[in-house]
């Protein structure tokens, strides 16, 4: 289980007077109880019922996990084959069975009991360590990339200190464009950048061992951030394992996106219309719309906050500088190519995708000659000047136009 505290006792009930109770007329009063107990229980199975009938069609899936499903949106379409409440009970279910497997796994802040999770890797530096396959197989996963994301973790500590301040001036104090920040971000990656200081030993039987060196554990030891952490990926790695399960287990008519960009859709979709959305001066707007086909998996990466009811993760200055999680490895230093760029494949996961094209977002341009290269297994979107790019025979539909703004869109090879 979690650690955490326990609620707060609220609501108590009041007390209540005793009261003597007449023996006249007792039989007549026992069958009004009887009726009554009788109705009373008709109303709470008719009620029961009722809450638990679900139309067919569409419907958002909430887990009842609501701390690890905050940041994802599960729609699926109940009820084509099967009887719909049958359906959202064991999508549920699924969807349950596998946040509550998958997220505990990746949290580096927080402590499980009987779970060896991220937080508890970082815990336990140079000592061998049995994982869940899962978190196994995401390590082995990331170790495939030329990429040193997951030991950037304290700089991107850093960054989700930052996108909680309220002004220019608090944020400053996390901010590279302060000299002792730099510094503090320059001193971190010598040894985040170096694989003789911090690195992951994966070992036989989901055993691994985080290394860290002597100098590096004196360095990090009062800084209290976490020596690695999957940061950005972490919501890819869940929602391509909660796809996974409900593929799996037969439940393919949905698709699943999350708040930071990535998506999904099922294997059994059709298909469904997703906005690509840009930044303007006063906001942002939808700058089209195109048709996600089945089976399609993807990241859109933007330089905007597009749920900011959920967990911050940008900062915006007030000269219109973007400060997200996507920071360049080499110098610790949030950068975007664009507003919004979007990649998409039928055949890779979500991971792998975003491993494959994060260094053309994370960039100061527009790698066109990059991006294109990956073409014939990613197709691409991207967002710039009032101008929608695309490399893909797609159809884009609904262009925005209100006379002031207008978004063209432009096919590239």
């Amino acid at each position: 289980m979690r650690k955490q505290a326990n609620p707060n006792d609220e609501y108590r009930v009041k007390p209540v007077k005793k009261i003597e109770l007449s023996e006249k007329h007792l039989k007549l009063r026992i069958v009004i109880f009887i009726i009554s107990a009788a109705a009373a229980m008709f109303f709470i199975i008719f009620g029961i019922v009722q809450c638990s009938n679900v139309d067919s069609g569409f419907a958002q899936i909430s887990s009842n996990f609501n701390l690890y499903d905050r940041d994802f949106t599960l729609m699926y379409n109940l009820g084509t084959k099967d009887n719909p409440n049958d359906d959202h009970k064991n999508v549920i279910s699924l969807y349950d069975q596998a946040l509550s497997h998958a997220y505990p796994l990746f949290d580096s802040g927080v402590d499980y009991d009987g779970i060896n999770n991220m937080k508890y890797i970082n815990d336990h530096p140079n000592t061998d360590i049995v994982v869940s396959p899962t978190l196994y197989k995401a390590f082995k996963q990331v170790e495939g990339y030329d990429t040193r994301i997951l030991y950037q973790a304290p700089i991107h500590s850093l960054y989700l200190s930052m996108f909680l301040q309220n002004d220019d001036d608090s944020e400053y104090q996390y901010d590279p464009r302060n000299p002792e920040v730099l510094d503090w971000i320059q001193s971190y990656l010598v040894y985040t950048n170096d694989d003789t200081k911090i690195h992951i030993n994966l070992k036989e039987n989901n055993t691994v061992e985080l290394f860290v060196s002597k100098d590096y554990l004196e360095f990090a030891k009062d800084n209290g951030a976490p020596f690695i952490d999957f940061t950005y990926l972490t919501n890819a790695f869940l929602i391509d394992i909660i796809a996974d399960t409900l593929i799996t287990n037969g439940y393919t008519r949905g698709y699943i996106s999350s708040c930071d960009g990535y998506f999904r859709s099922l294997s059994g979709l059709d298909s469904y219309t997703y906005s690509i959305g840009d930044k303007i001066e006063k906001g942002y707007l939808n700058a089209c719309q195109m048709e996600i086909q089945s089976g399609i998996r993807g990241v859109c990466y933007r330089a905007y906050d597009l749920y900011p009811h959920a967990r911050k993760r940008y900062y915006i200055l007030s000269d219109g500088t973007v400060r997200s999680l996507y920071i360049d490895e080499a110098t610790g230093i949030s950068m975007n190519s664009c507003q919004t760029m979007m990649f998409y494949s039928p055949n890779e996961t979500i991971v792998d995708i975003v491993l494959k094209t994060n260094k053309y977002y994370i960039n100061t341009i527009i790698d066109e000659e990059g991006i294109n290269s990956l073409s014939n297994s990613i197709k691409t979107i991207y967002v710039t000047n009032y101008k929608v790019y695309y490399n893909d025979d797609i159809t884009l539909k609904n262009l925005f136009d209100n006379g002031e703004i207008k978004y063209e869109g432009v096919k590239i090879s």
